[in-house]
């Protein structure tokens, strides 16, 4: 391991890359139904008592309840029918009722609905089950949201059940949190732009649509740079111009001089926290701020790349949009293979999962079908093997 490098353990990083990473200022307001995964800048306050009014939860009838007391049945006389986005007119008096659709509001005098699979009705006369209670079958006004309530608390995820409380209140836009702005730049004289055509020795750019695609899964928004040369001036420039945005990832090519180019610029115009972190694939990774931005250097081969993506620049994104950090899923599965134990590394293992057992799909850290054949990866400790049909946890990926 070279001395020039400032290795962490993976857990180290983590901590420093999201300690490093501060929740953006800003918001901005965006239609409901673009609301989706990001975080409420305000509280929502009740505009309205949700229902409006008291509704019947079942096709029936609106019934009195005190004209059901008593024992056996009660034959009741149906004087109209309400169905929803109807009111009815008038007042139910005693022993009458009224034909009700779900949804419908209650006519004044009634306080309950009967299900018509509980009624039998001959003409205008239906008979119904004594022992009615009052609120049977209906949901009272602001039962869900009371006026001035709290529907939606500042800091919160908006989910699809959040959505709907919104929409509830009428609103067609809500004020969210600034989403994270994240420059990917890719790195190699031997990368080329995908949509066109590779030249003799190049191969396309894989690794800035991977982290791109991990960036807008975190709640950032990616913008790919062009590509830059494996030149100090130009790594400098190429920088300097990415931190207008909130982030920058540098997605480096193969070559270990651009990743000496990125450390020395990062050292140069901030600090340089890491240079390599104790994981295969992804040893390379590296990490600072500059001009207090993150900036993360990130390994040229796809596997490498992605894994340091997934387990460190997708909770900085999180934490910069004022996500809550991801809660990760595992399953336990007994691994289908053997592994010898590395003293100095732990192993980040792509398996895909079937049932009970997981097999590793990881070829080299150069080949992205061991990510994108993977359904979850397993932490192998540095230290520890693992032997064939031994039960392990793992990591499912999203």
């Amino acid at each position: 391991m070279s001395a020039r490098w400032s290795y962490r353990e993976l857990d180290h990083a983590i901590r420093t890359v999201v300690n490093c990473s501060r929740p953006l200022q800003g918001s901005e307001t965006v239609s409901l139904d673009s609301a989706l995964g990001r975080v409420l800048s305000l509280t929502v306050k009740g505009r309205l008592n949700v229902p409006p009014w008291d509704r019947s939860t079942v096709d029936g009838y609106a019934v009195r309840s005190i004209d059901t007391a008593g024992t056996g049945s009660v034959s009741l006389t149906v004087v109209g029918n309400v169905r929803a986005g109807e009111f009815y007119k008038g007042r139910v008096g005693k022993a009458e009722c009224v034909k009700i659709a779900t949804g419908a509001p209650m006519p004044a005098g009634t306080d309950a609905s009967v299900m018509f699979e509980r009624t039998s009705e001959v003409k205008e006369t239906v008979t119904v089950p004594c022992g009615i209670e009052r609120g049977d079958e209906v949901s009272t006004k602001g039962v869900d949201i009371k006026k001035g309530s709290t529907v939606a608390r500042a800091g919160s995820a908006v989910t699809p059940g959040v959505i709907g409380a919104l929409a509830s209140q009428g609103m067609g836009s809500v004020k969210v949190a600034r989403r994270p702005v994240v420059a990917v730049v890719p790195g190699g004289n031997e990368i080329a732009p995908v949509g066109g055509k590779a030249s003799k020795g190049q191969i396309y750019d894989v690794n800035s649509h991977t982290i791109s695609a991990v960036v807008s899964r975190s709640g950032g928004i990616p913008v790919i740079m062009p590509n830059v040369r494996d030149d100090r001036s130009a790594v400098k420039r190429t920088m300097l111009s990415a931190l207008r945005h909130d982030a920058c990832v540098f997605s480096s090519g193969s070559s270990a001089g651009q990743r000496d180019f990125v450390a020395g610029v990062i050292r140069e115009e901030g600090r340089l926290l890491f240079h390599g972190i104790r994981v295969r694939p992804g040893r390379p990774t590296m990490f600072g701020t500059v001009h207090g931005k993150p900036v993360f250097g990130l390994a040229g081969h796809p596997v490498s790349s992605f894994i340091g993506a997934h387990y460190l620049l997708a909770p900085a994104v999180r934490r910069m949009a004022r996500l809550p950090p991801a809660v990760p899923v595992t399953v336990r599965a007994k691994y289908a293979g053997s592994e010898p134990a590395d003293p100095h590394m732990t192993h980040l293992i792509p398996v895909s999962v079937t049932g009970a057992a997981c097999r590793p799909v990881f070829k080299e850290s150069g080949a992205i079908t061991s990510i994108s054949a993977a359904s979850g990866i397993v932490k192998q400790q540095k230290g520890m093997a693992i032997a064939d049909g031994e039960t392990v946890d793992v990591e499912i990926l999203p």
